[in-house]
């Protein structure tokens, strides 16, 4: 028997009989599922209705609650519906949380008035979560650290799990631990910090949300670096910067400066350090100190050259004192000067003018005898220019070569030939109060004529005395008398008696120009003669 469709009131009559409701029903396969955080899952359904009944719409929702699970935020994207409008109604869940663990059911509506049916109950679903547990929770580099992986709310398939680790998402071992077999790590260092989780072997790509493991220690690779870079010039504005690699950062900064082999601690205790308007003062090497709450670390020291023009010029000559002709001296130029001078300008004063001498890339000149005066330097870099104060190089004008000569004669016949040379060239008519004039002898006679009769002469000495050529030629006697009863005769009778003792006479001859005196031109200046007798012993 065929009832009319449409008939809303015969449909109702017909659903209220015994055993038709059995043609209603929601199959859930399986109806309890266990899995890991992460991972998705496929909730198999399938669902029937009696014939002549159209289905208009289906969906799943939680226990509890009549709202489309596809139209809540909490799933929004996650929940894909796998089925129809016929009979199945599967449904996948994907990216699964701790929160999706609860009871899902599916509910269908037909075209009739309340033809609908919701299948209950439904799947209940438990989402298995990996935690990671760090003690201690607070790391200090060379410490110990235990990681253990905790299994909330485990499946009863993974009653014996074990585990995987890893390191920022890098396997840490290949090797599995068990339960409750923790990952150690002796004695960390920096390189152990970062993000570690677990997973269950078989599940590797579920793994637990990762612990960050920090491990703390003391400033290192302490730095110092310089702005700008390059050459500094007197007058620029330095910044030093100091860096450094710690945990936690570095919250201390000092700041050294070592300049001759002494060290000073500058003011300030920041990472960066500015100097304004910097001077030659400033030069040396800087380092800084970091310091954090575990320790702390020196960095390497960083030069700090300030260049600038020269200053502090001086001029000064050597050797000191007069000077004579024939001497020279070296004059040498001074400066302080970043970079070093690198060539100096020697200038001569001459009343109010200056005149330009020299010039080279030496801090030394030598100057010739004779060029005495007042004279100044200017030093140059490729900075500017500074002159010196003027100094004052004297030259006393004495011939240098006189007392090289003189040295060869000893002191008394020196005295006694300047004497008796000057006297002779003045015609001095002076007389030795022991001199007996003979006859025919003049009374001006010098006595240097004199004596120089009882000297044994060569004929070609005789004939430039006869002739009184002997302007050049100067002569000298001097007598040592022995301290005996017969004296010397000084008579000119007792002449000849000198001559019979010529073995006692000695000679020395030195050529000499008197600067005193006129010299002839023509004489002949080759030596000097001078007499010596002496007493027999």
């Amino acid at each position: 028997m065929h009832f009319c469709e449409g008939n809303t009131c015969l449909v109702a009559f017909l659903l209220s009989l015994p055993g038709v409701l059995d043609c209603w029903s929601v199959t859930y396969t399986p109806q309890s599922i266990c899995a890991m955080r992460g991972s998705s899952v496929t909730m198999g359904c399938s669902y029937s209705y009696p014939n002549r009944v159209t289905v208009t719409e289906t969906f799943w929702h939680e226990q509890g609650t009549w709202e489309d699970l596809s139209k809540k935020d909490k799933y929004k994207d996650r929940v894909k519906f796998l089925g129809n409008t016929v009979n199945n109604c599967s449904m996948k869940m994907e990216g699964l949380r701790e929160s999706d663990s609860g009871e899902y059911q599916f509910k269908f509506i037909t075209n009739y008035s309340g033809g609908r049916y919701s299948g209950s109950p439904g799947v209940t679903l438990s989402v298995s979560t990996l935690q990671v547990v760090m003690s201690p929770p607070t790391v200090t580099e060379g410490q110990r650290v235990t990681l253990t992986c905790n299994h909330i709310q485990p499946c009863p398939a993974n009653a014996n799990p074990t585990y995987i680790w890893y390191q920022d998402r890098k396997l840490v071992s290949n090797q599995h631990t068990m339960r409750d077999n923790p990952l150690i790590l002796n004695s960390v260092s920096s390189k152990d910090s970062g993000n570690y989780s677990c997973a269950l072997s078989g599940h590797k790509d579920y793994p637990s949300p990762a612990v960050t493991l920090v491990v703390r220690y003391a400033p290192r690779n302490v730095s110092v670096s310089l702005s700008p870079s390059g050459n500094i010039v007197e007058g620029d504005s330095v910044t030093l910067t100091c860096s450094s690699d710690a945990n936690p950062p570095a919250t201390t900064y000092t700041w050294f400066k070592m300049k001759r082999a002494e060290t000073f601690q500058m003011e300030g205790s920041g990472w960066r350090n500015q100097i304004t308007n910097i001077s030659s003062e400033f030069s040396g090497h800087y380092h800084c100190e970091a310091k954090n709450d575990i320790g702390a670390s020196n960095s390497s020291a960083v030069l700090v050259d300030v260049h600038y023009p020269p200053k502090n010029t001086s001029a000064s000559f050597s050797p000191s004192g007069n000077t004579v002709d024939g001497d020279s001296v070296t004059l040498t130029c001074s400066s302080d000067a970043n970079p070093p001078v690198h060539n100096c300008t020697w200038y001569k004063k001459t009343g109010s003018d200056s005149i330009l001498i020299a010039t080279w890339n030496s801090s030394s000149f030598l100057l010739a005898s004779g060029n005495g005066g007042l004279y100044y330097c200017v030093a140059h870099n490729e900075y500017g220019s500074h002159k010196s104060s003027e100094i004052e190089v004297p030259f006393a004008g004495v011939p240098g070569g006189l007392f090289a000569v003189l040295g060869i004669i000893p002191v008394v016949a020196l005295i006694v030939v300047l004497v008796f040379a000057c006297r002779s060239r003045r015609g001095a008519s002076t007389k030795s109060t022991s001199e007996t004039v003979g006859d025919g002898q003049r009374d001006d006679a010098s006595p240097v004529d004199e004596d120089m009769s009882a000297v044994p002469r060569t004929s070609d000495q005789a004939q430039r005395v006869d002739s009184g050529d002997e302007g050049g030629i100067l002569y000298a006697s001097v007598q040592f008398k022995a301290k005996s009863k017969d004296k010397a005769p000084d008579s000119p009778t007792m002449q000849p008696q000198v001559q019979e003792k010529e073995e006692d006479v000695d000679y020395a001859s030195v050529q000499f120009r008197s600067p005193s005196c006129a010299v002839n031109q023509t004489e002949d200046n080759t030596a000097i003669y001078s007499t010596v007798n002496k007493a027999r012993k």
